[in-house]
């Protein structure tokens, strides 16, 4: 039995950031080349072929999880990451009806050995929303970071 865990999550840049689309499409590449600072959760990745618009990398999790990852970039707006484990992620650079930029992770993530319904069940899944929201909301900080170190132009 398994359990997927479904979810999206929108942080908009601040309303006074002068990020352009594509800087914040470049904080994305980088993202996918280096996540340490990115994603609280992953203590290493090991690039194992590169290109412009693609990556495939090893990625090791703090908990000691690995897995393989196969990562498209899709200028200047998305990048997919597939797992070997059946995860599949997508960063998503938008704006709204106003022009102000957006970035969106939707997440779809396969939990292994829990039972549908179950306390374990809805324990696991909050406790991956939280840490998603984690994530994201660390990755606009280390985008913004970047961007004031001139690292993204």
């Amino acid at each position: 039995m398994s359990v997927i865990f479904e979810y999206a999550y929108t942080v908009p840049f601040p309303k006074d950031s002068k990020i352009t689309w594509a800087q914040a499409f470049e904080a994305m590449r980088y993202k996918a080349a280096a996540p340490m600072s990115f994603v609280p959760s992953i203590a290493a990745a090991e690039i194992l072929e590169q290109s412009s618009e693609f990556i495939k990398r090893k990625t090791t999790m703090k908990t000691g999880v690995q897995v393989v990852e196969e990562i498209h970039l899709y200028a200047p707006c998305l990048v997919t990451f597939k797992a070997d484990n059946g995860q599949f992620v997508t960063n998503v650079i938008s704006e709204n009806t106003q022009g102000e930029l957006l970035m969106t992770f939707t997440f779809h993530m396969p939990i292994l050995g829990v039972e549908p319904g179950s306390e374990a069940a809805e324990e696991k899944l909050k406790e991956l929303k939280q840490r998603t929201q984690e994530g994201v909301s660390q990755s606009m900080k280390t985008t913004l970071v970047m961007f004031e170190e001139g690292k993204l132009n």
